[in-house]
C-alpha cells in the first residue's frame, strides 16, 4: 500500500493542461443533433495554427486527394463534420501537451 507522501508525489508529477477553448466549441458544436457546419468552420478558423494543420494534414499523399483544399469550409464539406472534428481534436491535444512532461519518474514512484 502506498503512503499518502508517495500519492502526493505521484499526483504531482502529473501535468493535465486545460482544455483550449476552441476545442470546447468544437465539440460543443459537433455534439449537437444537427451541427451547423458554418459554426464549425468559423471556429476551427478561429485558430490559425488550428487552420494550418488541418489544411496541411489534409493536403499531405495520406489523404490522397487529387485536388489542393483550400479552405476549412471545402474540408468540411469533402471529410464531414466528424472527421474534421476528430483532426482538429487530435492536433490542439498535441498542443496542449507540447513540451510538458506527462511521465513519472518510475524511481520516484518506487520509492
Amino acid at each position: 500500500m502506498l503512503d499518502d507522501e508517495t500519492l502526493i508525489k505521484v499526483g504531482q508529477s502529473f501535468y493535465i493542461p486545460p482544455r483550449p477553448e476552441v476545442l470546447v466549441r468544437i465539440q460543443e458544436i459537433a455534439g449537437q443533433p444537427e451541427p451547423d457546419v458554418n459554426a464549425l468552420v468559423h471556429a476551427v478558423t478561429s485558430d490559425v495554427a488550428l487552420s494550418a494543420a488541418v489544411l496541411k494534414t489534409l493536403n499531405s499523399p495520406a489523404f490522397g486527394f487529387r485536388m489542393r483544399i483550400d479552405n476549412i469550409h471545402q474540408a468540411t464539406m469533402l471529410l464531414g463534420i466528424r472527421k474534421i472534428t476528430a483532426l482538429a481534436t487530435g492536433f490542439l491535444l498535441r498542443q496542449a501537451f507540447k513540451g510538458k512532461s506527462t511521465s513519472i519518474s518510475l524511481e520516484e514512484f518506487w520509492k
